[in-house]
């Protein structure tokens, strides 16, 4: 008996250096060679202070922003902390109803556009409600708003976004899209240096 125990001790004690040190050690040091931006949740600074993370989405509303999903990832939604989807079934009467409202809103804000020019993901939230990506047609869509606002060439918008749009994964995996942050920190950059 006194055997046994012994080696459970042993064996506990090598799985908790094994488990609580070398693995984890492992993986922060393979996290920061090979994702050294997105190891710290891809903030980005302007003049050293926090604007937003290049992996979360943010909430923008003034008309001279291009605007990501909706999200529904807690109570006023783009809750870092609350990272959720809707769960709201196909069926359920209260999707159909954020969904109407989204296509509402986006025509208000987009007059010149048809209810059919509106992409899936300007009207529905993703499943980690923080998606900071949009698809190429939900930023092209939103080029005469913006363009309008800051008083910018349409051609110069499609040049930014063309320039930051992001190929799908491997080639095949996934769509075309425009990390939202980013995209509008360029905006403003390029404004800045008129």
């Amino acid at each position: 008996m006194g055997r046994s125990i012994y080696r459970c001790i042993v064996l506990t004690g090598l799985l908790f250096i094994i488990l609580g040190g070398v693995y984890p050690l492992f993986v922060t040091l393979a996290g920061n060679i090979f994702f050294p931006t997105e190891r710290n949740g891809g903030i980005i600074y302007k003049d050293n202070i926090a604007v937003g993370a290049k992996l979360i989405g943010q909430n923008f509303s003034s008309a001279k922003y291009f605007h990501g999903r909706p999200s529904a990832a807690g109570e006023k939604g783009y809750d870092g902390l609350s990272s959720s989807p809707s769960n709201l079934a196909s069926t359920n009467i209260k999707l159909y109803e954020n969904i109407k409202s989204e296509i509402q809103k986006t025509l208000k804000e987009n007059p010149e556009i048809k209810i059919s020019d509106i992409p899936n993901d300007l009207v529905s939230s993703s499943g980690s409600g923080l998606d900071p990506h949009i698809s190429l047609q939900a930023a092209l869509l939103q080029v005469p708003r913006v363009a309008q606002a800051r008083k910018m060439s349409e051609d110069k918008l499609k040049t930014l976004i063309n320039s930051l749009l992001e190929k799908p994964a491997l080639g095949f995996i996934g769509e075309e899209n425009v990390n939202v942050l980013l995209l509008n920190i360029r905006v403003d950059e390029v404004k800045n240096e008129e």
